[in-house]
């Protein structure tokens, strides 16, 4: 049997600009996928760190609003992708995710489609307010309210509730349950045996 050496931060806090300790680590998700992938395959995986200190998983990291479904991230980069000239030279941080809740896009595209609206122009609507909360550094919900386009076609629960459906599985139309989007967030599957990846 093959064996892997995976080297792991040790880190369990990290000193801030005023001085304080936050308590910090490696990322679980980044770790778990890659473990499970090499044990699946057969290979014998080994955790170390530089220090040779037990590894701490960040506790930020299990925060359920860094777990989204695979599907809605991959379709919020697809959009991304769209404003870059060079798509590598999209940049997303945590603050796209959460305070400008772009990886509600998918969702409201489908709803939009539910609506009857052309796959095309749907797109298109959803890459136009996407684009200015983008650049704008505005939530994604509050630029989706200013559009008459897609108001016209939603009510105020649908662009307001872009978080339904989150437990679908990958490239299955979202189920019809409507949970507001903070429920959604902490209804996320736990890291093991996730279903959409």
């Amino acid at each position: 049997m093959a064996k892997l050496l995976m080297v792991v931060s040790s880190a369990r806090t990290i000193r801030l600009a005023d001085g304080s300790d936050y308590p910090t680590g490696y990322l679980a998700e980044e770790v778990l996928e890659p473990y499970e992938a090499f044990e699946a395959a057969g290979v014998e995986v080994v955790i170390a760190s530089p220090e040779g200190k037990v590894p701490q998983p960040d506790p930020w990291g299990f925060e359920p609003y860094f777990h989204y479904p695979k599907v809605d991230e991959d379709f919020m980069f697809s959009v991304l992708r769209r404003f870059a000239y060079h798509q590598d030279r999209v940049r997303v941080t945590f603050t796209h995710f959460s305070e400008l809740n772009l990886v509600a896009v998918r969702r409201v595209y489908l709803a939009l489609l539910d609506t009857g609206m052309e796959p095309a122009v749907a797109r298109k609507a959803v890459e136009s307010v996407a684009y200015r909360a983008w650049r704008g550094n505005i939530d994604f919900i509050q630029v989706l309210t200013q559009d008459d386009e897609v108001t016209s076609r939603l009510s105020g629960a649908d662009h307001r509730d872009p978080g339904r459906g989150m437990a679908g599985q990958s490239g299955e139309r979202p189920a019809r349950d409507r949970r507001s989007l903070d429920d959604s967030r902490t209804a996320a599957p736990p890291l093991s045996g996730r279903a959409d990846r």
